[in-house]
């Protein structure tokens, strides 16, 4: 028989949960990542950015992800920050 054809607003909460489509979702720039971190500072006074901050998780990701590389960049592991990340 025929499948149900999903809507577009069905694409739309499914995308939203981050679930694979064959695809990488878009993400944002590390430049606006880096703002919105910057932006976390002023509001709370630090950059430990709760793994689990529910209010933007992405951030929450994103700061992870740059400890992460960051150490292995310490540690002499090849690593994606590039000099000009690093010295921001």
């Amino acid at each position: 028989g025929n499948l149900p054809v999903l809507s577009a607003e069905r694409i739309y909460m499914i995308k939203n949960l981050a679930l694979a489509w064959g695809e990488i979702p878009d993400s944002t720039p590390w430049e606006e990542q880096f703002q919105m971190l910057s932006d976390y500072k002023e509001r709370f006074g630090h950059t430990d950015v709760p793994l689990e901050w529910e209010e933007n998780a992405e951030l929450a990701q994103w700061v992870n992800n740059q400890r992460n590389k960051f150490r292995d960049l310490k540690e002499g592991t090849e690593g994606s920050l590039n000099d000009e990340q690093i010295m921001m």
